[in-house]
Order: structure tokens, then C-alpha cells, then sequence
């Protein structure tokens, strides 16, 4: 009975200690990763929509860019076809001004303004993602934490799971999920104890 009670109190001890663990691995991440990207001002309540135009068209430097390339489709068509023209029998410098009409290219360069646009919105949005802590653990709830704690899981494993879920140690620490095996091997120890005490 002393050696079950004692391998009991090792065990409380050592769940306590794995908790620990995770908890100072969360802690590690968050002030690694999480922490800086907050200072850049990525963090969970941004606002995407604040900060990027959905009509880029829109926006002082298109018009400036629109202007620009009216300019150059009007130089162009005026002040280089003469001076082409004028050394056509020596060079055909033609291909010079051999490009779209101005509203082909303003029309070409803004489809490429929003496309990479886009990308980066859902690049940011990915960052974003890594501040929640359940991170692609689908439904999952500081509710359904609190039940799993409630069920014997220690304190930080579903914080950890994504950041750490493929290292050698997570293959460890997967044991301790409610359900699983060193759970199980914990209520048989606490059997033991319950009947050896009675």
C-alpha cells in the first residue's frame, strides 16, 4: 500500500512537472514568435480592411501610374514615332514603343496589384491564425480544454499541440491527452491504491 501510495504522489509530481513543460514551451513560442509579430501589429482583432483598399483602381498612385502610362503611350505615338521615323532606314527602332494600349496595360497592371494583394491578405491572415492557440485543431473550445483538464489532461497540452505536434517530444507528451494511455495507466494505478486501501 506505502509503495502505491508513494508511486501515486511520483505521479502527481510528474504530471505536474509535464504540465510545467508545456507550459514553458507555450511560453517559449509566444515570446518567439508570437510576441514580435504583435509588435509588428499582427495581431488577433486586425482588421484587414483598414489597411488595404478593395479598389485599388481607386487610389492616388493608380492615377498617378495611369498617368504615367497615358505618357508614355502618347510620347510614344508622338515624339518617338518622328524621331524613329527619321532613322528608320538605318535602325528600325520601332519595337521601342511596341507594347498595349494604355488602357490594356493600366487594366493588366492593376489584375496584377490585386492578385498580389490578395496573397499577402491571406498570408497575414495565416500569421494571424498562429496567435490562436487551438490552431487547426478543428472546435476546439476553452471550454473543451477546461472539460479535458477536468478529465485528468495536464494543464497546456492543447496549447502546444500545433506548434510542437511534429517533434520526437510531442510523441510524448500525446500520451497524455484525456483518453489516452498514461491517463489510463494513471486510473489503474488509483484502482490499485482505492482497493488496497479499502
Amino acid at each position: 500500500l506505502e509503495a502505491a501510495k508513494n508511486a501515486d504522489k511520483v505521479v502527481g509530481d510528474l504530471k505536474t512537472a509535464v504540465s510545467v513543460t508545456m507550459m514553458k514551451m507555450q511560453l517559449f513560442f509566444d515570446e518567439a514568435v508570437l510576441q514580435p509579430m504583435r509588435s509588428i501589429g499582427v495581431t488577433e482583432d486586425l482588421d484587414l480592411a483598414e489597411y488595404f483598399n478593395e479598389d485599388t483602381s481607386a487610389i492616388a498612385a493608380a492615377g498617378a501610374m495611369r498617368s504615367a502610362v497615358e505618357a508614355l503611350d502618347t510620347f510614344c505615338a508622338v515624339d518617338a514615332k518622328e524621331a524613329f521615323d527619321a532613322v528608320k532606314d538605318k535602325v528600325d527602332l520601332s519595337p521601342l514603343c511596341d507594347m498595349a494600349e494604355a488602357s490594356a496595360i493600366d487594366s493588366d497592371v492593376n489584375v496584377a496589384v490585386m492578385a498580389r494583394m490578395a496573397k499577402i491578405k491571406e498570408q497575414i491572415e495565416t500569421l494571424k491564425s498562429w496567435l490562436n492557440p487551438y490552431k487547426d485543431q478543428k472546435g476546439m473550445t476553452k471550454e473543451k480544454v477546461e472539460g479535458f483538464l477536468e478529465a485528468g489532461e495536464p494543464k497546456g497540452l492543447r496549447e502546444v499541440v500545433f506548434v510542437y505536434g511534429q517533434t520526437k517530444f510531442f510523441g510524448y507528451l500525446k500520451h497524455w491527452k484525456a483518453g489516452g494511455k498514461f491517463l489510463k495507466l494513471i486510473a489503474q494505478l488509483k484502482e490499485t491504491v482505492d482497493s488496497l486501501d479499502a
